[in-house]
């Protein structure tokens, strides 16, 4: 290989090395949105204006999904839902604020879940009641 030749092909393979992130970048979103639609949305990737899940000032739903955690000091459970319509959220795993604890005595950790969800005005929310899904 010439001199010339040399250089050309450096400064070709530095360019595609330059390039490589890039194209990553751009590949990257597809891929999140498969992965996506695989498992449901995490809270924390909710496309919403400045991190904020829609609200409709009140409210009730039934929520279905997995229960993943119960925190009973906390008093809070972790669950993988599917779409709330009723508060416009998407399916995602969230942490759930719950009024009496006493609903998820009798439910594990892995279980199917019905829950009712109440939403106050201002957004805020907890589990009014829970029971297994047959």
């Amino acid at each position: 290989m010439n001199r010339d030749t040399k250089r050309l092909f450096a400064a070709v393979a530095a360019l595609a090395l330059a390039a490589a992130p890039a194209a990553t970048l751009h590949a990257a979103p597809e891929a999140a949105d498969t992965a996506t639609a695989d498992r449901g949305m995490l809270h924390a990737q909710v496309p919403m204006h400045e991190g904020e899940m829609p609200m409709h000032g009140g409210g009730r739903a039934t929520v279905e999904g997995t229960l993943q955690a119960v925190d009973r000091e906390a008093g809070l459970v972790t669950v993988v839902h599917g779409p709330v319509p009723e508060f416009d959220w998407p399916a995602m795993t969230m942490d759930f604020p719950v009024a009496d604890m006493a609903v998820f005595e009798e439910l594990d950790e892995g279980q199917a879940v019905r829950m009712e969800v109440l939403m106050q005005p201002d957004g805020s929310f907890n589990v009014t009641d829970a029971e297994p899904v047959d």
